[in-house]
C-alpha cells in the first residue's frame, strides 16, 4: 500500500506563482493531477481573499477551501463564504511601528473585499477595493490583518527596527520589501 496524503496545503507567492504572479502550466497540471487522485487541495497564503480568488482562477479550480490572511481567515471560494475569522486589537503594534517610521503606510484587511488604507500603496501591492482612512480609524476595531509598508526604507533596516520593537503580542513577518504583515497571535 502506497501512502497518499488526504490534504495538501499550497502557498501562493513563490510556490504556485513567481514574484510577478505568473503560474506555469507545469504547476497547474501538477495541482490538477493531485486533485485527480482524490487529495484535497487547500490554498494557504498570506494573501487576502481577492488574492486567493486570483490564485484559484489561475489554477482553474472551480471550488474549494482556503486559508487566507496568514491564517486569520478560512473561506470557501466559488462562491466565497467566510467560515471562520480570527481578529485582534492591532492599535498598540501599529502605534509602536509608526513611532519609529511615521511615514509608513498602513492597511487593514476588509475581509472578502480589500483594504482600508492610510494612503495609497505602491501599484499592484494590494488587491481588491481600497478606502482611505485615518490610521486611528483603521485600528479602532479588531482586525484580521494589518500591513505596514515603508517603501522609502531598506528591508534590512526596516526588519531590524521591527524586530527591536518587541511585538510579542502578535505574529508578524517581514516581506521581501519593507513590508510588515501583522496577524493575530497563534
Amino acid at each position: 500500500m502506497t501512502w497518499r496524503p488526504k490534504l495538501v496545503a499550497l502557498d501562493v507567492d513563490g510556490t504556485l506563482v513567481d514574484w510577478e504572479n505568473r503560474m506555469t502550466d507545469v504547476v497547474r497540471d501538477a495541482v490538477h493531477a493531485l486533485k485527480d487522485t482524490g487529495v484535497h487541495v487547500v490554498i494557504s497564503t498570506g494573501r487576502a481573499i481577492p488574492g486567493v480568488i486570483d490564485a484559484a482562477e489561475n489554477l482553474r479550480l472551480d471550488d474549494g477551501i482556503a486559508v487566507a490572511s496568514n491564517g486569520a481567515v478560512v473561506h470557501t471560494y466559488s462562491p466565497v463564504d467566510v467560515i471562520h475569522t480570527v481578529t485582534f486589537d492591532a492599535s498598540e503594534a501599529v502605534r509602536r511601528v509608526l513611532e519609529h517610521v511615521p511615514d509608513a503606510l498602513v492597511a487593514v484587511e476588509e475581509v472578502g473585499t480589500g483594504y482600508r488604507i492610510s494612503a495609497p500603496f505602491p501599484e499592484w501591492e494590494i488587491s481588491g477595493d481600497v478606502k482611505i482612512q485615518d490610521v486611528d480609524e483603521l485600528v479602532a476595531e479588531p482586525v484580521t490583518r494589518v500591513i505596514i509598508r515603508a517603501p522609502e526604507h531598506d528591508v534590512e533596516e526596516f526588519g531590524a527596527l521591527v524586530h527591536g520593537l518587541g511585538l510579542n503580542e502578535v505574529n508578524y513577518n517581514i516581506g521581501y520589501t519593507a513590508w510588515l504583515d501583522i496577524a493575530p497571535e497563534g
